[in-house]
This record gives C-alpha cells, sequence and structure tokens, in this order.
C-alpha cells in the first residue's frame, strides 16, 4: 500500500475502498474438477476463491449487522455507513480466534453464495481455511466439526 504525503512531515494511508460484492460463477469447469476452496479470515477481512487462481474472487469485511427496524443483514461489503450500526456488529473472532460459530457460519454461507456454489446441503469441494499462529486445538475441532457436519466437505 502506497503512503500518501499530507501537510507538512505528516503521511497517511489512502482509505481502503470497499466494492460491492458480486457474485462470481461457478461454471461446469471447476464443478467437474472440484478444486478446493480457500478461505483466509484476516482481522478484518475475508479472502475467497479457488486453489490454483493468483488471486482470491472475493473480499469483503469479516462483520455483520442486523437492523433493529426491518431485521435485514447486512453483511460485509454491503453495510453502508459502518458508524451507524457500530453497536450491532458482529465478528466470529475474539482475539483473531474464531469463537463465534454462528457468526462464522453467516459469513460463511455469505461466501459460498457469493462464489456461485449451488449444491443444496453441501459443498463438494475440499475447503483450505488459514488460521492464526497458536490456535488451540479445541477451537481447530469446532471448526472442523461445522465444516463436515453442516456443509459435508470432503
Amino acid at each position: 500500500m502506497k503512503m500518501i504525503r499530507g501537510e507538512g512531515d505528516i503521511y497517511m494511508f489512502p482509505e481502503q475502498k470497499h466494492l460491492q460484492d458480486y457474485y462470481c460463477s461457478y461454471d461446469a469447469q471447476i464443478r467437474d474438477s472440484k478444486p478446493p476452496i480457500v478461505v483466509d479470515y484476516g482481522s478484518s477481512n475475508c479472502r475467497m476463491g479457488w486453489a490454483g487462481e493468483t488471486k482470491p474472487r472475493l473480499m469483503f469485511r469479516n462483520v455483520f449487522t442486523k437492523s433493529r427496524k426491518d431485521s435485514e443483514i447486512q453483511i460485509g461489503n454491503a453495510i453502508g455507513n459502518i458508524e451507524a450500526v457500530r453497536q450491532t456488529m458482529k465478528s466470529p473472532f475474539d482475539r483473531n480466534l474464531v469463537t463465534h460459530f454462528e457468526a462464522f457460519e453467516t459469513l460463511m454461507d455469505y461466501g459460498l453464495s457469493r462464489l456461485g456454489i449451488d449444491s443444496e446441503g453441501k459443498v463438494d469441494h475440499p475447503v483450505c481455511i488459514t488460521e492464526c499462529l497458536g490456535n488451540p486445538n479445541f477451537l481447530r475441532h469446532n471448526l472442523s466439526q461445522v465444516l463436515f457436519e453442516l456443509y459435508g466437505v470432503p
């Protein structure tokens, strides 16, 4: 990321623009070859894509919120004004560890739907998820349990 020189001796990072997410194509080549899905849950952004590609297909914020008025869930980049909904935002992370698995499921469902995966009840692709250094074994076990039992990953 390139820094911008401001007034005097002050340097600033440009504000990162989050674009609206889009639906990726899930064509026959991907469906038949069954490449692994690579998921990188970073501290602020999630990146998802297919193994073997040079860059991820999706990048969205790791948060979601539920509006108080109409109970609509906004996920990732669809949240327009973060400051207005900061009190109701939820993330699957607590100190860089996945501890809120309901929030993890919400973000995983969102990412899989944006990748275009349309299989009912299971995901027919292996899943590779990054994790932070020193992740406790019981959290890794719980994450694996969610992937195998809820999504039916091979």
